[in-house]
């Protein structure tokens, strides 16, 4: 993480020792007291987070957060806070494990996951947030321009919260009509947004409230 704390005249890098590189940019959340959650594709490619209180000079809890429900492989981290203590971290990711990059040989299926804490990154709760629509079938290049027809996602994803703390999640959905119900992949690129319709929100002073649902184009 490249850290300045003179109104940008000068930077520093604050690596993560616990973390090893990957093919996706990681992704940095800040909460309300100045916690940073940073979220990042491992060299394995499995999701991992990690926290730090001192703006990068150290990091602690550093973790998994896709193996609880077996994801093996995950691109394009993006990664949001409210409160200090809370934090939502979404990807792109698949159960299926090996070179996801291989266009004629990868076969998994995609789906977007976002992982919440609500305890300053001690433990995350993980959910699928599309399980009944994947994403994307096959592989995905991370190759830029060098990149064939599973290009088609575009590292469009991002996250965020609304006014109540509610996740939001934005991605291109690569798999519709048929290919979401069973047939091949389209190729597609629909703009999407999940959002969060249960449970407590990044900010603890609207649990209490009633959430509503939404999914749009």
């Amino acid at each position: 993480m490249a850290v300045s704390e003179d109104n940008g005249l000068t930077w520093t890098v604050r690596k993560n020792p616990s973390s090893t590189p990957g093919d996706s940019d990681p992704s940095v959340g800040v909460g309300a007291g100045g916690t940073v959650y940073m979220g990042y594709q491992n060299s394995d490619g499995t999701p991992r987070i990690a926290v730090s209180h001192d703006k990068g000079k150290t990091w602690l809890y550093d973790q998994n957060v896709g193996a609880a429900l077996g994801v093996k492989n995950v691109v394009f981290p993006a990664v949001t806070a409210g409160d200090d203590n809370r934090a939502a971290f979404a990807f792109l990711g698949t159960t299926t494990g090996g070179n996801y990059q291989d266009a004629a040989g990868f076969t998994g299926v995609w789906h977007l996951y976002v992982a919440t804490t609500y305890d300053g990154g001690r433990s995350w709760v993980t959910v699928d947030a599309t399980p009944t629509d994947p994403v994307q079938k096959g592989s995905i290049c991370t190759g830029g321009t060098t990149c064939g027809n599973d290009r088609n996602l575009l590292d469009f994803i991002d996250v965020t919260t609304d006014a109540q703390g509610r996740v939001l999640a934005a991605y291109a959905d690569g798999c519709t009509g048929t290919c979401a119900t069973g047939g091949a992949q389209n190729y597609d690129a629909l703009a999407s947004i999940a959002r969060q319709s249960s449970g407590d929100t990044l900010y603890g002073a609207y649990d209490a409230m009633i959430l509503g649902t939404r999914k749009k184009p």
